[in-house]
């Protein structure tokens, strides 16, 4: 890592929380967007990139005292390494209560009036997002399960809210938001088994409503793209199958949850692996489900209903 960071409270800075900027793409525009954040005047700032020795990151931590670069082998950040992993180790790292993750694509507007006094109960509070021609992008998602609840579909996600109330989601839309560090760290974080961002970002945001957390709009925070969106691989692949495993066949009774043994063969029969590879992987899944059993608050088909009765919780 460059940079020390901030030792303690520095009454210069305007914005007293921690921020995250993952780096991709714009090869070229690095050091700019990076300079770009760090001159906000926030409390906290760490970017998270690959290692290139041609870029002057020493430089730019010595004019920014409150500027921390973790860096990562190329291998590693654009192979082995999820964007959920990222921002594990980066949230291990910062040094205030709130979080804002961030892409260098992106331009963040964020005062010290948008984050004080935020309710210490919701795990992410989410912006509104723009594309880069000012355009709201859909970035609200509301679930809708199948009857069987084998699936998990969404209502038309919403972009702009027009009555300027808070609205809740399921997940932080490409993994954007302002976290609560603790809440965060005690949810277990982003799995980092799951490589698919899409399967990786709805693991964590269904798995975190189930035990109880929210996710929430902000409206006085955007952020808006300074290049045209990449769209989403979310076609359902093995990723897919450990995200079912661990929120839509779970099953909640009295106080506790349980993965039944007979969602085994669904789990064997969508697989591309052997018998026993399947059995063993399900195994260890079941064993994660009864280690936080009395994490869950309600399984899926009951957060979906109460979702559609009370619109928000």
């Amino acid at each position: 890592m460059l940079g020390r960071g901030p030792a303690g409270r520095d009454s210069h800075m305007d914005v007293n929380i921690s921020v995250i900027q993952l780096i991709r793409g714009r090869k070229y525009q690095r050091v700019e967007d990076i300079r770009r954040l760090a001159a906000k005047k926030i409390a906290d700032t760490i970017v998270v990139m690959p290692r290139d020795a041609s870029l002057p990151l020493d430089d730019l931590t010595s004019e920014f005292p409150h500027l921390r670069i973790i860096l990562f082998p190329r291998e590693m950040y654009y192979g082995t390494a999820s964007v959920g992993s990222l921002i594990n180790i980066s949230m291990g790292e910062a040094k205030r209560d709130l979080v804002c993750v961030i892409w260098n694509d992106m331009e963040l507007h964020l005062s010290a009036a948008a984050v004080s006094g935020l309710d210490p109960s919701v795990l992410c509070f989410l912006p509104l997002l723009k594309d880069s021609k000012g355009n709201p992008v859909p970035s609200l998602f509301v679930p809708a399960g199948s009857p069987s609840m084998k699936s998990i579909t969404f209502r038309e996600p919403l972009g702009i809210l027009p009555d300027g109330r808070e609205h809740e989601s399921l997940l932080a839309a490409d993994y954007c938001g302002v976290y609560n560090r603790q809440r965060f760290i005690r949810s277990g974080g982003y799995d980092e088994e799951l490589t698919n961002q899409h399967w990786q970002k709805l693991e964590f945001g269904f798995r975190s409503r189930l035990w109880g957390e929210r996710f929430v709009s902000l409206n006085s925070l955007r952020f808006q793209y300074l290049e045209a969106i990449s769209p989403e691989e979310s076609t359902p692949d093995e990723d897919y199958l450990r995200f079912y495993v661990k929120t839509l066949a779970v099953r909640y009774t009295g106080d506790r949850a349980e993965l039944p043994v007979g969602k085994f063969w669904q789990f064997y029969r969508a697989g591309r692996i052997n018998f026993f590879q399947a059995l063993d992987q399900f195994r260890r899944l079941r064993r994660w489900v009864r280690q936080h059993r009395y994490n869950y608050r309600w399984d899926a088909r009951q957060m979906i209903e109460l979702w559609g009765e009370n619109h928000v919780f």
